[in-house]
């Protein structure tokens, strides 16, 4: 029997409460290993990895069936495969400026010290505590490395006040292991997204039933 049509506005908002009452479902990033990196002792007091010597650069990543070079945008966590959901460049501090050095710089990298640089840039940007960016001093440095400390300098002095990115840039979020970031080829359906696909669909499927 078919319901009356005066009922299909109530019928759409009891789905769309009833879609918003799951949580988006997260979905496997594999960590494949190690790309173009360097070996950099990190420090920043309070974080997983002050003291200890990391890699910086190139996380090999497998996410939605495809492979990315990610970077590191977590390092109060360890590396590994997990569950993610995936978000914008805005829940990183100082999101704008990762995401201008990601697209001004990731295309050119082409060894292990370039990658390097370009990680602890990145770093640099998410956890200085002030808005002097250097690589070798302040509550976020690094020691050990003076190439990659002082490349990485370089990228930080071409640093705009403000930056508005271009590419479709994501930021993969884990509870588990560390944060990615990487340039999708095309547009990931975040979760509200994917409430709102799913939502039309029943509203087209109530239209074309005549409800």
């Amino acid at each position: 029997m078919k319901l009356n049509r005066l009922n299909a506005p109530v019928l759409f908002a009891a789905m769309i409460l009833l879609l918003a009452a799951f949580p988006a479902h997260a979905e496997m990033m594999l960590y494949d290993g190690i790309g173009l990196a360097a070996q950099v002792k990190f420090h920043g007091e309070g974080l997983y990895a002050d003291g200890k010597t990391v890699w910086a650069g190139q996380y090999r990543i497998t996410f939605q069936d495809a492979p990315y070079n990610a970077y590191c945008v977590d390092a109060d966590q360890t590396s590994g495969s997990s569950e993610v959901t995936v978000a914008g460049l805005d829940v990183l501090r100082n999101g704008d400026l990762v995401g201008f050095l990601y697209e001004t710089y990731a295309d050119s990298v082409q060894t292990g010290a370039d990658a390097g640089a370009l990680a602890v840039a990145i770093w640099e940007v998410l956890y200085e505590t002030d808005d002097t960016f250097d690589a070798g001093e302040g509550y976020f440095h690094i020691t050990n490395n003076s190439s990659v400390r002082n490349a990485a300098n370089l990228l930080l002095e071409t640093l705009p006040d403000a930056y508005d990115p271009n590419m479709k840039l994501a930021v993969l979020c884990s509870d588990r292991h560390q944060d990615m970031l990487i340039a999708t080829a095309g547009e990931i359906p975040e979760p509200a997204t994917l409430c709102l696909f799913m939502a039309g669909g029943v509203l087209a499927s109530i239209r074309r039933s005549g409800v």
